[in-house]
């Protein structure tokens, strides 16, 4: 989930309905799973390419893929004496109505080439093998599923 409003601007409530649905149900799900889980099971968290390079209105999204991703690197180290792996996802432009409501699509601030939106079903693959014992040796890694979006914004364009 994501808010569009300039840090200063934003609710401390809607800071932390950020945090609660992206990072800390993550926490969450992994400390009631976990416990239950077979020897090479797996974890699979869906990070963004917000995690690496972000623009305006929307640091709290940023913030808490950010976090995912270090959590989930540090969850895979807790787990790897259980077998267990957790990785993660960091999707890029999803064709989804949370792209195209987001309101710097919808004003142009930030530009979406619709060639260059990935399909849902593209990132339930990525999630899938990294679920799958063909990733059997993959283990705190974030792959990113973006259609070379990250490669592109390069860290100096907003996201």
């Amino acid at each position: 989930m994501m808010t569009f409003a300039p840090i200063l601007d934003l609710p401390e409530a809607d800071w932390d309905r950020v945090i609660a649905v992206n990072l800390k149900a993550a926490f969450l799900l992994a400390q009631a799973a976990a416990p239950h889980m077979p020897p090479g099971g797996s974890i699979v968290n869906v990070s963004s390419v917000h995690a690496q390079a972000t623009g305006p209105l929307v640091v709290p999204y940023a913030a808490s893929k950010g976090g995912l991703e270090a959590f989930t690197r540090g969850l895979a180290m807790e787990l790897d004496s259980r077998q267990i792996r957790v990785n993660a996802v960091r999707p890029g432009a999803v064709d989804t109505p949370m792209l195209w409501e987001n309101p710097n699509v919808k004003s142009g601030l930030e530009a979406v080439d619709r060639a260059e939106v990935g399909a849902p079903e593209q990132i339930a693959a990525a999630i899938l093998f990294l679920a799958s014992n063909e990733a059997g040796f993959v283990n705190g890694a974030v792959l990113s599923a973006d259609g070379g979006r990250l490669a592109q914004l390069g860290g100096a364009k907003r996201a």
